[in-house]
Parts: C-alpha cells; sequence; structure tokens
C-alpha cells in the first residue's frame, strides 16, 4: 500500500534566517509563493511527463530503480505507467485505484479510509503544485539555490504509519514541481523525478483507460 501511496504527495517571524541547507523563508514570502502556486495550479489542466523513481531500501544494497510516464487531467485523474524494469499500470480516478500487473487488473476504493483519502488528495496537489495550504501537515519551507524545498510533516500518528515526511522540490523560476520525495522511515525512502514535462498537453481519453 505504501508503494501505491506514492505511486499513486509556519514560523511568523519578520525575518529569514538560515535553516539547514536553505534559506526559511518569512511569513511574507510564504503567502506569496502559495500564491504563486495556486496560480499555476489553477491553469494546470492537465501534465505529461516522464518519470524517474529510485526506491531506497536498508535491506538493499543498490536503490530499486523504474521508469515510466506520468499523465495528469483534471480534476482527478492521474495514470503512473511504468515501463521498466516491468510494464505496471496505476489510475487513480477520483476515489478509486486500478492497477494492471501482466493482465492482472485490480480495483479498490479508499473513501472508506480517512488516511487514504487524506493521501489521494494530497497527491494530486502535489503533482498539480497546489502543496502548501494543508492543515494535516506541519509545513516547513526552504530555498536552496534555484529550487523552494517544502517539507511537509504529518501531524497524525496515523498518517505517519505510510508517510513520516514528504519533500517536494519547485523550481522557482517555473513554479514547477519537479521532484517528489516520501520518506517511510528515516532510512527507508522514495525519489521520483519529473523529466520532460508537458504543462496543458491534449491527452487521449484512451490513455486513463486500464483494461
Amino acid at each position: 500500500m505504501k508503494n501505491i501511496i506514492l505511486i499513486c504527495s509556519f514560523l511568523t517571524c519578520s525575518f529569514i534566517g538560515v535553516a539547514q541547507n536553505g534559506i526559511k523563508l518569512s511569513e511574507g514570502d510564504i503567502k506569496e509563493l502559495q500564491a504563486q502556486l495556486e496560480t499555476k495550479a489553477e491553469q494546470t489542466n492537465s501534465i505529461k511527463a516522464d518519470f524517474k523513481q529510485k526506491k531506497h531500501l536498508r535491506i538493499f544494497k543498490d536503490p530499486v530503480e523504474s521508469r515510466g510516464q506520468l499523465f495528469y487531467q483534471k480534476p482527478k485523474r492521474i495514470l503512473w505507467s511504468y515501463d521498466e524494469p516491468a510494464d505496471y499500470k496505476v489510475l487513480i480516478s477520483g476515489e478509486t485505484i486500478k492497477t494492471a500487473n501482466n493482465g492482472k487488473l485490480s480495483e479498490f476504493n479508499i473513501s472508506a479510509s480517512n488516511q487514504f483519502s487524506q493521501i489521494n488528495q494530497l497527491l494530486f496537489h502535489a503533482v498539480s503544485g497546489n502543496i502548501i495550504d494543508q492543515d494535516i501537515f506541519q509545513t516547513e519551507i526552504l530555498l536552496e539555490g534555484e529550487n523552494y524545498i517544502i517539507k511537509l510533516d504529518p501531524i497524525s500518528e496515523e498518517l505517519k504509519k505510510y508517510i513520516d515526511l514528504l519533500k517536494i522540490v519547485v523550481v522557482k523560476d517555473q513554479m514547477d514541481v519537479r521532484r517528489v520525495i516520501l520518506y517511510e522511515s528515516e532510512v527507508d525512502f522514495t525519489e521520483i523525478d519529473f523529466l520532460n514535462k508537458e504543462t496543458n498537453a491534449n491527452l487521449d481519453e484512451a490513455i486513463f483507460t486500464i483494461d
């Protein structure tokens, strides 16, 4: 289930201080960033991108790598289509998740679980870029070079069973989500990098069909 979650993402002060490897944003900068991300999300109706995923597990010396394509369409449809190392698809449509693995189909509804519904909502926000105004997380935002690093730390213990910490990397000049890092524990985490991203591309309805 943790893999499906991923497959399927303030301190009020009058100054900017240094935090860890980046610059912590002031309250005013956070509000400005939030407004920019909300505008970007409102203007985004669809997304097409390649992705590269690395899953780091303590039991393996090297990360498990996979590649594929992501398709997103408003209001709530995402298809993760894996090409390597195996043909695997995950379609999230509203509160329903469908998977296809070597011809074997499965489907389940997550609306009955409050935690999974929250995670599902977060995933759509993470992909579209509207990710700051989430009251189920403690939020910290840093500016590191040309990127914003948005750290989302779950407040509830129930949610922490599935997400220990979520990091989202946003390119400053483009207000574009380029990387999502989900920590399942302090040592187990998954990175997803988005490549060749196209916004508001025309997507065929057939893309979101799994049979």
